[in-house]
């Protein structure tokens, strides 16, 4: 599935075509895949805590709560403008939109969730701007919904079509990808606070990678690490690290076969320093695969998707909890053909927790990441369905 993005001012934009450009040297490792079948008995308890309509339509990204239990998100459209919102979901269950975005200089379509600072300040991007120039911005948002546009993107050198979410450097600057732009194929680039922005590295979609739809993880000693949805030596993504200074690395390249290809998720990374994660296509069916890999450069399957019970294509990204056990969503496939929950344990055993149906009182296409609670309890979003066909908020208690 490629998707493009419906832009203010009616500009369609594909992101994901394959770009070429120069060769840089790269770390290519040894694959080695492996398989567990899906357990596709009931693993979890589902509950709707909310239905999209008016005031908001398609989340696409996941959510975060700040210390009081309050958890945030966004949806692609809808509220009050049609392009798209920023709501809160209290712990008593209600939600409550605190910004439309207008499709100014303020953004819109937001694509990705937000981050919170420590002050409970909310930071995200939009993937679109104003109406003539729609490149995407960088806002701050108070927890009341007071928007601040820290940077409106320019394409060139600051990339376009930013889709995920900051990461904080634990210095008060932001982190972040745009999936287009600069040199020809994204970047990554940083912000602080005050809005001072610099593009830290710019693919220039050959050997390097090309397209960072996700964002990026940190080791917090200024080194961070994401994943390429085109690009590498085989064009179908890579794993890579950059340093606040503008250095790169490929850590790995896929070669779009049982290893997996377009990776559009992006890395969590376990104690021991392996780093896990998905591909939206390839392994054994071509829908997409878990993968790890070790700190060694050394790639391994963990589980190729098959489009039955254990659903397909996977967008978000994975979650460990302190045991090792992972835990993501495929964005179709399953029992009911619309998208599933799964874990894979610390032992490798994959498990279907939960298959979406898409009918009215549940939900269809989760695409954003999962949130899991002191007490082990998962919380996320779908695109789709609900009573109003619009997405869900969901809680998922693991039985």
């Amino acid at each position: 599935m490629v998707r493009c993005i419906l832009m203010s001012g009616g500009k369609m934009r594909s992101l994901f075509a394959p770009i070429g450009g120069v060769a840089v040297a790269a770390v290519v490792t040894a694959i080695s895949s492996s398989s567990v079948q899906a357990d596709a008995r009931p693993k979890a308890v589902i509950t709707i805590l909310h239905s999209f309509g008016t005031d908001g339509q398609h989340p696409f990204s996941g959510l975060v709560a700040d210390k009081s239990g309050t958890m945030y998100g966004t949806t692609l459209h809808g509220g009050a403008t049609s392009l798209g919102t920023v709501y809160k979901l209290a712990p008593d269950g209600a939600v409550s939109v605190i910004y439309n975005f207008q499709g100014t200089t303020d953004g819109a379509f937001p694509f990705s969730g937000v981050t919170l600072d420590k002050k409970g300040n909310l930071f995200g991007v939009t993937s679109g701007a104003d109406v003539s120039d729609d490149y995407g911005t960088v806002y701050k948002m108070t927890a009341k919904g007071k928007e601040k546009v820290l940077h409106v993107l320019n394409n060139v050198p600051d990339g376009n079509s930013p889709q995920s979410e900051l990461v904080d450097d634990g210095e008060g600057n932001f982190y972040g990808t745009a999936a287009a732009g600069g040199m020809g194929a994204g970047d990554v680039f940083r912000i602080s606070p005050s809005g001072n922005f610099e593009v830290v590295y710019s693919f220039i979609g050959g050997a390097d990678g090309g397209n960072p739809v996700s964002g990026l993880i940190t080791d917090g000693s200024g080194n961070f690490f994401g994943t390429t949805y085109n690009g590498g030596d085989h064009g179908w993504g890579t794993v890579f690290g950059v340093t606040a200074g503008g250095g790169h690395t490929i850590l790995y390249s896929f070669t779009g076969g049982t290893d997996g290809r377009n990776p559009w998720s992006g890395l969590v990374a376990d104690k021991s320093g392996n780093f896990y994660g998905t591909t939206y296509f390839g392994g054994d069916q071509d829908m997409g695969v878990v993968f790890k890999l070790a700190p060694d450069g050394t790639q391994s399957v963990l589980h190729s998707f098959t489009g039955g019970n254990d659903g397909s294509n996977p967008i978000g990204n994975l979650l460990i909890d302190k045991k090792g056990n992972l835990y993501g969503t495929a964005n179709l496939g399953g029992k009911g053909g619309a998208g599933t929950v799964f874990e894979i344990s610390a032992h490798g055993k994959f498990s279907t927790l939960y298959a979406f149906k898409g009918a009215p009182k549940d939900g269809a296409n989760p695409a954003g990441d999962l949130y899991m609670d002191g007490d082990g309890v998962l919380f996320g979003t779908t695109e789709n369905g609900g009573e109003n066909a619009s997405g869900t908020i969901f809680k998922l208690t693991i039985q």
